[in-house]
């Protein structure tokens, strides 16, 4: 497991209108099915994202992050009609080996809009899969908590 974090070069906005979250999105989706590695969160805020997967190969994460950063920097690139690097040095991975920091972790992720001012309740933000997470009992975060209302509140606790 892997929480990834991008930021665009000079923390500019690497997500300025809602159609670059959207097709972030869809990158990230299509590049899961084609890959098959699990999402347990994602954050998608204007001059970063936050990333936490589980390959199934080992090692598949620099040719997903590859993919996904490639793909996403030439949309950009010829949306906004420029060439200049879009994304900061190198995404940031860190690998998560303790499944204890899972909720930490998913809760880190989702807060991260509140954090910044964003939005009051982590719910309102709709460009992570918080409610996906949530409302939807079929991912990790879920099948490996024994309460949704339980998660529902721990994810929102504060730092």
């Amino acid at each position: 497991m892997y929480h990834i974090i991008f930021r665009g070069l000079n923390r500019q906005k690497v997500f300025k209108e809602e159609t670059d979250f959207k097709k972030m999105i869809d990158i990230i989706k299509k590049l899961k099915d084609d890959k098959g590695f699990e999402i347990y969160g994602y954050c998608l805020l204007n001059n970063h994202m936050h990333l936490f997967i589980k390959e199934k190969i080992q090692g598949d994460i620099k040719k997903i992050m590859h993919t996904l950063l490639t793909s996403y920097a030439g949309w950009y690139n010829r949306k906004y009609q420029r060439s200049r690097s879009l994304i900061g040095n190198r995404y940031k991975s860190e690998a998560i080996e303790d499944e204890k920091y899972v909720f930490l972790l998913t809760r880190y992720i989702y807060q991260n809009p509140k954090v910044a001012g964003i939005v009051k309740e982590i719910s309102a933000y709709i460009w992570s899969n918080y409610k996906e997470t949530i409302f939807v009992p079929r991912s990790y975060a879920i099948s490996s908590y024994n309460s949704l209302t339980k998660y529902n509140g721990y994810s929102n606790k504060p730092f």
